[in-house]
């Protein structure tokens, strides 16, 4: 229960920022030169979720094995440290790997800005 509320709660971050903010910078007609720190924000917060679901769904899959295994009782005294290793990793690819940034012109977000 816990994996899956944190993983909705990355859900939903993810929703907002990639979909919601993306979509209206496509309306917009945006690029990188026209709104560089909130396209910044929206690439670093978008990977950062994205890489941190990808990572919580891996880890909800090993803990459905651990259950058809049946030693669920020993993951589950880690799940509070694997969910703040899998909020470490999310942070790790927000702050410190170059961010997705967006590209109207082509309809998506790339490492280059096209400059």
């Amino acid at each position: 229960l816990k994996i899956m509320l944190w993983l909705a709660f990355i859900d939903m971050i993810a929703i907002m920022f990639i979909y919601i903010f993306f979509g209206v910078l496509l309306i917009e007609g945006a690029v990188f030169c026209s709104h560089p720190w909130f396209i910044w924000i929206v690439g670093c917060v978008g990977l950062g979720t994205w890489c941190g679901a990808c990572m919580g769904c891996l880890l909800l899959v090993i803990y459905r094995l651990f259950e058809l295994m049946k030693m669920s009782m020993r993951f589950e005294a880690l799940t509070n440290y694997l969910i703040i290793f899998c909020t470490c990793y999310a942070l790790y690819f927000t702050l410190f790997t170059p961010p997705l940034l967006l590209d109207s012109k082509f309809n998506g977000m790339f490492f280059d800005p096209f400059i």
